[in-house]
């Protein structure tokens, strides 16, 4: 049975909507929509219009508003989107922020996955920065190395958030009239991108120039301060290595959803999800370097950004001096996320031991034009847009928004059934989705009344068919006493009656009762006992009610015992005697004859 799964991702910029149809044969994408926060904005009060409260301070920086300014217009934009009719699903998904979420990489002595789901809280109380029971944890099993003799060891990976966050995530979604069903995490929902689509993705990528290094704006300054709400490597969940590995690593994608204020890093192999974080940056200090550099406002600022934005390469030169200008502006607007996602792969090819030989870009931020050769070039290695996932989005949309439906639609790909998917799910325990149990609360009294309507339709439906089935009953009686009369002779309505009469029919010379076998029963019944395999000839049969006599030919006396004892387990022929048995003269053979009572009738 095909179901409807929509997911959501509130963005920075825009809210996102993709719906998806499951089925025995795959998914189907129905519609991809998404609705800017700056088209809602106009809805909120003057005072929520990134107005400073106090009229002596100066106005916030351009492009900034307060976490409470952006959760308003994103609810008011997921309620334009749920205003859609066309968007009616069975189940809804939002991913939880994984900037809110602890990762941590858990390694056992022992692969029992029961014993591993026994012991894990416990091994996570020493790792999270915050009491347990405060939080919502998940987790799954990424790896099991049974060793014969031994327990074995296994890797799991864990998420941990607050469990006053999620609650307030939850209900910040319910004030918009959207309860999900399932919560994971938004980071990790890039695995599912790659099982479904990036694993096996032809499409070429951008390699690096051997030749070329990255100009001084864009190197690794180790003077720039890091965002302060970035952890480091070793706090996103990665377990510190303390020897160096040389055995091979496994060859791994690094997936980089650029959104507008976050960039979400996943790295992904066969073997699973092997490294996670949520860098606070993105398309918004590109944004906030070309309006510092020219004076323009926001709105100019981020028009120019994705009318003309561009990176220079050597092999993608800028076409002239003004281009430049814009490449290098942007260019120190990418420094510090070029610096973090650099930094995270050789921390990655260090501690995960994972071999990163691509790089997939996704999200609104990755549409700068030139932008994957200047990654490629950045961090010395292959990178590529996510083309494979903007193919599956409703081709409607714009070629170049495509790619920001990345984070819902990785959400909704957990229940395709396709491919593996990441599991982890903070509805758990209090949290759990009660939505079902709600709606059918809420559509209670609708039931009890289509109940009642149903039960009276069926009380209607028996007594019209009672009615109708007397009604023929009493055709069929009458249609029986015309039959008897018909063959009896008189009218008989009663069958007891009417079946005794047949039976015992009266006669002019007193009554009798017929025979229950006649002679050619009996005949019958001799031919069918004897035996198959015998080849026997029957000369003469005389038939009594009391008695039977067959004469005839068989090829010897074994064949005449066996005869009798075919005979012998019939329920009519009793008391078999043999008589007159005598070769032939002249032949072969030996001639017979058997007497046997009757008693069937």
């Amino acid at each position: 049975m095909a179901q409807r799964i929509l997911s959501i991702d509130l963005g920075s910029w825009s809210v996102k909507a993709v719906l998806i149809e499951t089925g025995f044969r795959g998914f189907r994408v129905e519609r991809a929509i998404e609705c800017p926060l700056h088209n809602v904005a106009a809805a909120l009060p003057p005072d929520k219009n990134n107005q400073p409260e106090d009229a002596s301070q100066p106005p916030p920086p351009a492009g900034f508003i307060s976490i409470e300014e952006k959760e308003e217009q994103q609810r008011l934009a997921l309620e334009a989107l749920l205003a859609d009719e066309s968007l009616r699903a069975d189940a809804y998904i939002a991913a939880f922020p994984g900037d809110e979420t602890a990762f941590r990489f858990v390694h056992l002595p022992f692969s029992d996955t029961r014993k591993v789901g026994q012991v894990i809280e416990g091994e996570l109380e020493d790792l999270v920065p915050f009491d347990l029971y405060e939080g919502v944890f998940d987790y799954e099993v990424l790896e099991r190395n049974p060793v014969r003799g031994s327990s074995g060891n296994s890797l799991s990976l864990a998420a941990v958030a607050k469990k006053n966050a999620i609650r307030r995530y939850i209900e910040r979604l319910n004030e918009a009239n959207f309860d999900p069903k399932f919560l994971p995490i938004d980071v990790l929902e890039l695995y599912n991108l790659y099982t479904h689509f990036l694993a096996n993705d032809g499409t070429r990528p951008q390699t690096p120039d051997s030749s070329v290094t990255l100009d001084s704006s864009a190197t690794l300054d180790s003077s720039a301060t890091l965002d302060s709400s970035v952890s480091p490597a070793s706090s996103s969940g990665v377990g510190e290595l303390v020897e160096e590995d040389t055995s091979p690593k496994p060859q791994g994608r690094l997936i980089a959803d650029i959104g507008h204020t976050r960039t979400l890093v996943l790295v992904a192999s066969e073997k699973g999800i092997a490294y996670a974080r949520v860098i606070r940056m993105g398309g918004a200090d590109i944004t906030r370097a070309i309006a510092k550099a020219y004076g323009l406002n926001w709105a100019q600022a981020e028009e120019g950004k994705h009318a003309e934005g561009f990176v220079a390469t050597r092999q993608h030169p800028a076409a002239d001096d003004a281009e430049q200008q814009l490449s290098d502006i942007i260019t120190r607007g990418l420094t510090p996320l070029v610096r973090e996602l650099r930094r995270t792969i050789a921390t990655i090819r260090r501690e995960r031991r994972v071999d990163i030989n691509r790089v997939d870009l996704l999200g609104g931020g990755a549409n700068l034009r030139n932008l994957p050769q200047f990654l490629a070039e950045a961090f010395s290695t292959s990178v590529a847009l996510g083309a494979a996932v903007e193919q599956n989005v409703d081709h409607e949309i714009p070629s170049e928004r495509r790619g920001a439906f990345a984070g819902a639609l990785a959400s909704a790909l957990r229940v395709s059934g396709e491919a593996p998917v990441n599991s982890l799910d903070f509805r758990r325990g209090e949290l759990a989705f009660s939505g079902g149990l709600q709606h059918l609360k809420n559509r209670l009294p609708a039931l009890l009344s289509a109940v009642a309507v149903l039960t009276l339709l069926l009380g209607m439906y028996a007594v019209l068919r009672m009615s109708a089935v007397g009604t023929r009953e009493k055709e069929v009686d009458l249609e029986f006493c015309s039959v008897t009369k018909e063959v009896i002779g008189r009218e008989i309505c009663e069958p007891d009656v009417a079946e005794s009469v047949i039976r015992n029919p009266p006669s002019d010379l007193g009554s009798f009762i017929l025979p229950s076998f006649s002679g050619f029963d009996i005949l019958l019944e001799i031919s069918a006992q004897a035996p198959a395999s015998i080849s026997v000839k029957v000369t003469d049969i005389n038939i009594t009610s009391e008695r039977a006599i067959v004469e005839g030919e068989a090829p010897s006396f074994d064949s005449v015992d066996s005869l009798v004892a075919a005979y012998g387990e019939s329920k009519c022929l009793k008391d078999i005697q043999k008589d007159r048995l005598r070769k032939k003269t002249g032949a072969p053979g030996v001639e017979f004859q058997l007497k046997m009572k009757v008693e069937c009738s």
